[in-house]
């Protein structure tokens, strides 16, 4: 059966019907999707997000594995919003974990869902906690009450995550070439420095690596002392997150320190869904991503994310992004990004030009204004509802969408 897709920038189709939900300890839809003609069973196969414009719920479909992207300033709920797709997917059956939580946030979603929120829960639905593992890396010396101390061990580096460490590139042929030959070598961090000691290279590029990883000695950024099994708490049903509060320290100088774990922990999924070791489906949340892979700058840390990034793709897991900003996502992820979400706050014009960069528009005479009136009429209700605009880029729909709260405890601003 063929279908015409078009976009409805005003009410939208009508996708969902027959909408039906067990209590919660058992979720279950039967939700009919009229043009694709696909019955969904349980919410494994969809998201149920908001109420419509229309007075109907909105859905997000998990059918395909996809991206999201998630845009506005802070306080505009982009957090509340992905806490309760955490949640969903975590009842759901589905490995999950945040690997940016930059306000030690997420942790409260240990506790259910605050009774002010609860009255705005659909029907079928009550709150619940789910099980949290904060991890804090140890170059943050603070340890919050709740947070475990985490440090990466000498076998979950790289050649390449050592040469990044030192500041070293293919220019620097001497130095990179005794960092080759030793890396496989050593059996940790203090036997890699004093095989590097033993180099007849140059004083001064000896000394240069030295220090750099002395450094990571001094921070105990590497160790064994603190090392995890991230990969086991996601299939034993934890929620993982990943703690950098205060990454600003380093954000200049050296921002390898808290973007290296995010990168290793992308790999170690990836390797733990190649072999099996990670069974679960999983859902990969990463807030404030312009601080991760920001648009506007190049370098090897970047390269890997989005190349981490394209891997997880391949190996079905679905990856969910935040940013503050309209131009802090790159490209590459916005364009593989099924879903949009625009806050009511959020600027036209940073809406319109988020659009723009996706290029898979067919752009007509009415489509600013149309966006632009679907946007202007973003506003939040006295109760303190928060309405948002969602595009499906691939039912090429538009809808206006109050979103229900978490199941868990959402952490409010000061």
């Amino acid at each position: 059966m063929k279908f015409e897709m078009k976009f409805d920038f005003t009410a939208g189709e009508d996708f969902l019907r027959n909408t039906a939900m067990s209590e919660f300890g058992n979720p279950a839809a039967k939700t009919l999707f009229e043009q694709e003609e696909i019955e969904v069973e349980t919410f494994k196969n969809a998201l149920r997000i908001g109420k419509r414009a229309d007075g109907k719920d909105y859905f997000i479909s998990l059918k395909e594995i996809h991206r999201q992207v998630l845009v506005g300033k802070t306080r505009c709920g982009k957090t509340f919003n992905m806490r309760r797709m955490s949640d969903l997917f975590y009842h759901s059956g589905y490995a999950v974990i945040h690997l940016c939580d930059l306000f030690n946030e997420m942790i409260t979603s240990n506790q259910p869902l605050q009774t002010k929120f609860q009255r705005f829960l659909p029907k079928g639905e009550f709150p619940v906690g789910v099980p949290v593992k904060v991890y804090r890396p140890a170059i943050f010396k603070d340890l919050p009450q709740g947070n475990i101390k985490y440090q990466l061990g000498w076998g979950d580096l790289t050649e390449a995550d050592i040469m990044i460490f030192c500041g070293i590139d293919g220019r620097a042929v001497e130095a990179q070439t005794a960092i080759l030959q030793n890396f496989p070598k050593a059996t940790g961090l203090i036997h890699f420095i004093n095989l590097i000691k033993n180099e007849k290279i140059r004083a001064q590029t000896k000394n240069r690596i030295i220090t750099k990883l002395q450094f990571l000695i001094d921070y105990e950024f590497i160790g064994d002392k603190w090392n995890a099994d991230i990969i086991e708490d996601m299939e034993q049903g934890n929620v993982v997150v990943i703690h950098l509060e205060g990454y600003k320290k380093w954000e200049k100088s050296s921002p390898y320190l808290y973007q290296l774990p995010v990168i290793n922990i992308l790999r170690r999924i990836a390797e733990a869904r190649k072999t099996g070791k990670l069974s679960k489906r999983t859902v990969i949340f990463i807030d404030e991503a312009a601080k991760m892979i920001p648009k506007r700058k190049e370098g090897e840390l970047k390269e890997e994310i989005l190349d981490n990034v394209d891997m997880t793709a391949k190996l079905g897991i679905f990856m969910i992004f935040a940013s503050q900003l309209e131009d802090g996502i790159p490209d590459s992820i916005l364009d593989q990004s099924r879903y949009l979400w625009f806050p009511y706050s959020i600027n036209s014009v940073d809406a319109v030009n988020l659009l723009a960069r996706k290029q898979h528009y067919d752009f007509h005479p009415a489509y600013k204004r149309d966006l632009l009136r679907q946007l202007l009429d973003l506003k939040p209700t006295p109760d303190g509802r928060l309405p948002w605009v969602i595009i499906d880029d691939t039912k090429k729909t538009v809808w206006k969408v109050f979103p229900y709260p978490p199941l868990s405890n959402h952490k409010e601003s000061l």
